[in-house]
């Protein structure tokens, strides 16, 4: 299975992300997720500020932070030249990878 991930990939979709790239069978494939962690807070300082924060933060199974972000088994940026000829270079390289898998995978 190949995860596509990217930035806009946060909060709950980030967890879900954390429990998945551990599985032998799950390649996660893009860019890092955007992070999160889950019930935040929002508070307004005394100067007008507002502050946003997590109250629960989440680990994954190393026990490491997933609050910015996770990084993605094989990252692939989005090309532009590729994008106005209709292609995708992420699509493209996930399609690679199921047909023609790297040797002892």
């Amino acid at each position: 299975m190949i995860l596509l991930t990217n930035r806009r990939a946060y909060s709950a979709t980030n967890n879900f992300v954390s429990k998945l790239k551990v599985l032998s069978h799950v390649t996660t494939m893009g860019d890092w997720t955007g992070g999160g962690s889950e019930f935040p807070i929002t508070s307004e300082l005394p100067n007008g500020w507002s502050v946003r924060f997590p109250t629960s933060p989440i680990l994954d199974v190393n026990k490491q932070h997933t609050e910015f972000g996770i990084a993605p088994d094989v990252e692939v940026s989005l090309d532009a030249a590729w994008e106005e000829k209709g292609r995708d270079a992420l699509i493209e390289k996930a399609l690679e990878l199921i047909l023609y898998p790297p040797p002892g995978s």
